[in-house]
Formats: C-alpha cells, sequence, structure tokens
C-alpha cells in the first residue's frame, strides 16, 4: 500500500482505503479502480492524497488481479 498524492494519481489504480472529504463523507470506496473523473472530485473536494495497492496486488470487487491478469494476457498475445 502506498500514499500517493492526487497529482500523481492515475486512472487505472486501485484505492486500498476509502476516500472521504474534510469532513468525513465518503467519496469513493476501497478497491475501487480510479477513473479519470474520480480525480476532478478529489481534486474539487480536497483531497491531498490517497492509498493505492502496489500495481500487481491489488484486489478489485471481482476478486481478479487486474494488473497482473492485464500483462499475464499481453505476453501471452505476443508469444508464438
Amino acid at each position: 500500500m502506498s500514499h500517493i498524492s492526487i497529482d500523481q494519481l492515475k486512472p487505472g489504480m486501485v484505492l486500498a482505503t476509502d476516500v472521504t472529504d474534510t469532513n468525513g463523507r465518503l467519496l469513493l470506496s476501497k478497491e475501487q479502480s480510479i477513473a479519470h473523473k474520480h480525480l476532478t472530485i478529489f481534486k474539487m473536494w480536497g483531497v491531498p492524497e490517497v492509498q493505492v495497492h502496489q500495481l500487481g496486488m491489488a484486489r478489485t470487487r471481482t476478486g481478479a488481479f487486474r494488473p497482473l491478469l492485464r500483462l499475464c494476457r499481453d505476453v501471452l498475445s505476443t508469444s508464438p
């Protein structure tokens, strides 16, 4: 798990913890994948940083390891 500033956050990263505004209102729950619209929302509500899973270690709501699966699919598609 890593702390990432909002400026370094990228779509596709997966939250390790819930993201709340300064009043404790839930903006996005943990295990959700970040979309571009979330970056805008976090900036609007003054969220300075979030905690994300390290690449390949994030478990999504479906239980799949998306980054790792993408890498495997890419490797297999380039194999002879």
